[in-house]
């Protein structure tokens, strides 16, 4: 079977649409994966960024019992 005059025109823009398509979800699924990434990151950095501030408040509280401890002796 052979294509026909408006056939054999549209055949090359089927295949670019499908080619379009196909970088379309590539480049969703590449997306997809860079932001899982920045996600895994972000979340490992407010961690630790939490477990220092934690760490200064504990210090803190600390450091202002002894002087309430030392007040009321």
């Amino acid at each position: 079977m052979t294509l026909t005059g408006v056939q054999a025109q549209n055949d090359p823009v089927k295949e670019d649409a499908k080619q379009v398509k196909k970088d379309i979800k590539k480049t969703a699924k590449d997306q997809k994966k860079e932001t899982k990434e920045n996600y895994k990151e972000t979340k490992a950095e407010v961690k630790e960024e939490v477990k220092d501030d934690k760490a200064k408040v504990k210090k803190s509280v600390n450091k202002g019992a002894k002087k309430v401890e030392e007040k009321t002796e």
